[in-house]
């Protein structure tokens, strides 16, 4: 027979942008303590809206590195005033974006002489600022089955037993990434830790 599973799961950063824009929902709703709750009327899952200030600061230093670093390779590849290739420049800046992830944050361009300008797009940082520390938990159980802050909290408790098997398996038994091909395997890993 089948099994009705219900999950419990946080979105990844597309997926909750994604949510936002359907259901119209403002940022200001993302609290640490006062967490708000969302249900989809069409598949009935319910999403919790969370915030962490610590992953907030994080980040924040993140993006600012990222955008820093990729800030001096450009002033680098602008400053020079030979004439180059402009299919060799393009090549070598989108190395750079391929590298670092971050092209959504510049505009650039090379012309017909191989000469490179750029600039930053200080409106999509500003934006993207505003989920900064944010977070979508989402699960398929109805509120009958387990409340909000049960959902959560078991979501939290998730990542603590994320972060256990992780110490366990990095840092005392230093084993490497290892894939499986059946359940057999998967259970006799999960004892091993």
């Amino acid at each position: 027979s089948e099994t009705d599973f219900k999950i419990i799961t946080a979105l990844t950063h597309l997926e909750m942008k994604t949510l936002l824009e359907k259901e119209d929902i403002q940022k200001d709703l993302f609290d640490e303590k006062n967490i708000t709750e969302v249900v989809d009327s069409e598949s009935g899952s319910r999403y919790a809206l969370c915030k962490n200030a610590q992953e907030l600061q994080k980040e924040r230093k993140t993006r600012k590195s990222m955008i820093e670093k990729v800030k001096s390779l450009l002033k680098k590849k602008a400053s020079v005033t030979k004439k180059r290739d402009p299919k060799k420049v393009a090549a070598s800046v989108g190395r750079i974006f391929e590298k670092y992830k971050i092209e959504k944050f510049f505009n650039w361009d090379v012309d017909e002489t191989g000469s490179f300008s750029w600039s930053l797009k200080q409106d999509k940082i500003d934006t993207e600022k505003e989920l900064d520390g944010c977070y979508v938990i989402k699960t398929t159980a109805s509120s009958d089955v387990i409340s909000k802050d049960e959902f959560v909290l078991g979501y939290r408790n998730l990542q603590k037993v994320g972060q256990g098997f992780k110490n366990m398996k990095t840092v005392l038994l230093e084993l490497r990434p290892v894939y499986h091909k059946n359940d057999d395997r998967i259970e006799a890993h999960i004892f091993i830790v």
